[in-house]
């Protein structure tokens, strides 16, 4: 069987297998229906929305401004840009004119060349068609796929092979056209998902290091061409992830190390699997239930767990990690194996290599605990952490788990092709794909049938720009639902229709003032609305009505009263329907300006409450007459004096995710501070922001 002959069957064999897994999905409308779930996959088509308008137009100012989260900015970088996917589905788009459509054919090819770029990768070295196929197999449609249907982002996997294949070909043949390769497919993936950028770059940096210690007359050569995969990937990943820099600096976005222990795999993750499959149903029966559990889908499948757990016990017991030198060919040192030479066969040096992906790849997926155990820290993860570019964005340290897959797929298949027949490796080939293959896919129609509803329409036909708020702003999502589907996760997708700025939103991060205003009652959340110049409340009569058991039965009726008896001149109705009514808020603060949402720019009384040497809290009392809002970290400064001389200085942060954002007159929050070592004796000490003092009190030690 010739090579291309051989590709061609790949590929007609990767289609031919997500067609058949997705078969109930071509006999529905792919406008109206979306594989997964209505939850993600809405923000997803949001922000790919979002960035093909701004491509049409030409409109690239202010890119990362987009219109959820009112009145934040750069909340693109709330969650992935998938900027690459944007670029890829441009020309599906432009033909259908409809992003539903492009997103679920996107879906279908990430299967597809997944699988055929692994084929691909795996045939470089193994020159085996069967065990090349599995290898394809095992990394497309293992059942962590399946689990993440509606995560585009940690769906996209098509780049990862080819990022390897050609750096291998650079080292290998020596020629920088390879290397340009293998950094245009790097810049793809990164710009498909920030996680996977992250995930995967120490592992190039391995490759790099790897190969310089293996050829040490080449290490020049190798700095160099590392140099340059360095410049071309910061040339244009640094200023299109500068924005995820500036929100930290804005709003201290970041993901604690709490969260990554919260969302990191237990021991059972590796046997929690897809439920629609035939092991998965068995599996689901013996494992409990965890809120994260959904994100650590860790189960490769049977007939690959063990042959992956097989293959490395093989080389722990044949104790190959003893190896010396032995020089193979002029000009070149070769890791030698003395276990081989009984076998025959000597393993070029990518086989150790991605054992040790393999190994770093799964110590690093446990988190910052290994597997949640209170006193056993993973030292690795706490490095990458702390030390690593991008470590504290990753919530979830389970997303190693695709450079794991990555490091199995090729290593069974490596070892398959070695060690068995093609009649053999068929079997084997058919055993997972019965395994791998659900008898389901989750398929959502979209809500309201995959029209606009009335109040959206008649939102886009206003030509002025302002900003609106939709109720209700409590979380009623999609999983919660016992009655139908829920839609008040459309507020964000419909907004990429009518485009005009909302309070609302879903994403990576959420803004705090929104996650604040949930709890607000209706009164407050007018005083709100009016003093961040909302122009319309849109309220969804309908996700009131169909979610009873998020919503009192009265709380609809109790809404209206208090509209039409206490604020009737305030809110005027403008629109009505079956499904939403819109309020336009008469009396609002026009003067509203976003870019001044600091403690120093409100008039506060801050006090200070003496608990002991050690410790302490500031209160700031709000004075202003109309309300505060903040939504900008704030850096302050503590100045200790004694006897006029500046003993003692300290930065404290008020974060507005802890502190209240929003403050009617009179209405306070805390903040603690830890006291310095201090003499007995009184101290005057003043609070300073930008240099401008915004508070002073008296401090007494004793």
């Amino acid at each position: 069987m010739k090579r291309l002959f051989k590709d061609i069957v790949s590929l007609a064999f990767f289609s031919f297998l997500t067609f058949y897994i997705f078969n109930a999905f071509f006999k529905l409308s792919w406008k109206k229906n979306i594989i997964g779930d209505l939850g993600d996959p809405l923000l997803n088509l949001f922000i790919l929305k979002h960035n093909i308008d701004r491509i049409l137009n030409l409109n690239f100012n202010n890119f990362f401004d987009t219109n959820i989260f009112y009145p934040y900015k750069l909340t693109l970088a709330f969650s992935e840009n998938l900027l690459a996917t944007s670029i890829f589905i441009l020309p599906i788009y432009i033909i259908s004119q409809n992003i539903v459509f492009a997103y679920n054919l996107f879906i279908l090819l990430n299967f597809i060349f997944s699988g055929f770029f692994m084929y691909l990768f795996s045939y470089r070295f193994t020159k085996n068609f069967i065990a090349s196929i599995i290898a394809g197999t095992i990394f497309s449609f293992a059942p962590f796929k399946f689990t993440h249907l509606g995560h585009i982002h940690i769906l996209t996997t098509i780049w990862i092979p080819l990022i390897f294949l050609f750096l291998h070909k650079f080292f290998e043949e020596k020629k920088y056209k390879f290397l340009f390769f293998s950094t245009l497919f790097f810049l793809l993936e990164s710009l498909s998902c920030g996680n996977y950028m992250v995930i995967i770059f120490p592992f190039i940096i391995l490759m790099f290091l790897f190969y310089t210690f293996q050829y040490k007359h080449l290490a020049k050569k190798y700095l160099i061409s590392f140099l340059i995969f360095l410049i071309i990937s910061g040339v244009f990943l640094i200023p299109i992830h500068y924005p995820y820099i500036e929100i930290k600096k804005l709003y201290n976005f970041e993901r604690k190390i709490h969260d990554c222990i919260y969302f990191s795999p237990e021991i059972k993750a590796f046997l929690i699997s897809y439920p629609f499959t035939i092991t998965g149903k068995f599996l689901q029966r013996f494992i409990g239930t965890h809120p994260a559990q959904y994100e650590n889908t860790l189960y490769i499948g049977f007939i690959p767990l063990i042959s992956i757990i097989f293959v490395s016990f093989f080389f722990i017991n044949k104790k190959i990690i003893l190896f010396r030198f032995k020089k193979e060919r002029e000009g070149s040192n070769i890791l030698y194996f003395p276990y081989f030479e009984k076998s025959r066969f000597t393993p070029s040096e990518f086989s150790l290599f991605y054992l040790i992906v393999l190994f770093l790849s799964f110590v690093l997926l446990l988190g910052p605990l290994i597997f949640k155990i209170k006193y056993l820290k993973n030292p690795f993860y706490y490095f990458f952490y702390y030390f690593f570019p991008g470590g504290k964005g990753i919530r979830v340290p389970s997303r190693f788990f695709i450079m794991f897959l990555f490091a199995s797929s090729f290593l069974i298949s490596y070892f398959y092709s070695l060690y068995f027949k093609n009649k053999f490796l068929i079997l084997l080939e058919f055993l997972i794909l019965l395994e791998f293959i659900p008898n389901y896919i989750p398929i959502y129609k979209m809500s309201y049938g995959g029209e606009i509803p009335g109040v959206y329409k008649w939102l886009k036909e206003k030509k002025e720009k302002f900003a609106i708020m939709e109720l209700p702003l409590e979380d009623a999502r999609w999983w919660d639902i016992p009655y139908g589907q829920d839609k008040g996760f459309f507020y964000t997708y419909f907004s990429s229709y009518h485009n005009k700025k909302i309070f609302n939103g879903c994403s990576g991060y959420i803004s705090p003032l929104f996650n604040h205003a949930k709890y607000f009652d209706f009164k407050k959340l007018i005083e709100l609305a009016k003093a961040i110049n909302i122009k319309y409340l849109v309220i969804h009569k309908d996700i009131y009505r169909d979610n009873p058991h998020v919503f009192s039965e009265n709380m609809l009726e109790n809404l209206i009263f208090i509209i039409d008896n206490e604020y009737k001149e305030n809110l005027i109705k403008v629109f009505e329907d079956e499904i939403s009514s819109i309020y336009e808020i008469v009396l609002r603060n026009k003067h509203f300006n976003s870019e001044k949402l600091y403690i120093k720019d409100y008039n506060f009384n801050i006090y200070f409450e003496y608990k002991n040497k050690k410790e302490g809290k500031l209160i700031f009392v709000c004075e202003e007459d109309y309300p505060c809002v903040l939504i900008y970290v704030n850096e302050l400064y503590l100045e200790y004096y004694k006897n006029g001389n500046l003993v003692h200085k300290e930065k404290i942060l008020i974060d507005p995710a802890f502190h209240s954002p929003f403050l009617l007159k009179g209405e306070s929050f805390e903040k603690r501070i830890n006291l310095p070592k201090l003499k007995d004796g009184e101290y005057s000490v003043k609070i300073k922001e930008s240099g401008k003092i915004i508070g002073e009190f008296k401090l007494f030690v004793e």
